[in-house]
């Protein structure tokens, strides 16, 4: 696991360093060879691990928000950024979205609710605002 934080802290840094970057779609699909998961092909019903999230030391949550300051003139997040799915409708908070705010000035469309449940977390009403 903790190679798997490794590598997700080296992509998310490579993202953030791409300060000319207006839109940025990434898609995960996900399979456990074990089997506990089955395989989910529809990637907007997932959501990068820890990408819309800020580290939590309080909680020891990793979260990897932070590295991707540098997009500030990022316009369009598409892909697999759901605020649906569970971990993400635990982890994502008002300070997450306070944080995209501030340092993505420029983003006009992000598919945090592209399921059928279209609910917005009180965080995202007020990001909406």
């Amino acid at each position: 696991e903790t190679a798997q934080f490794q590598s997700l802290e080296v992509l998310y840094r490579q993202i953030g360093a791409l300060t000319e970057l207006e839109r940025l779609t990434l898609k995960a699909f996900f399979n456990d060879p074990a089997g506990a998961r089955p395989p989910d092909i529809k990637f907007t019903r997932n959501s990068f691990p820890g990408m819309l999230n800020l580290k939590n030391e309080e909680t020891g949550r990793p979260g990897y928000l932070q590295l991707l300051g540098g997009l500030t003139k990022l316009k369009k997040l598409s892909g697999s950024v759901s605020a649906t799915i569970e971990e993400t409708k635990a982890t994502i908070g008002m300070d997450e979205v306070k944080w995209m705010d501030k340092h993505w000035p420029e983003l006009e469309n992000a598919d945090f609710f592209l399921t059928r449940d279209r609910t917005t977390s009180k965080p995202f009403q007020w990001f909406k605002t």
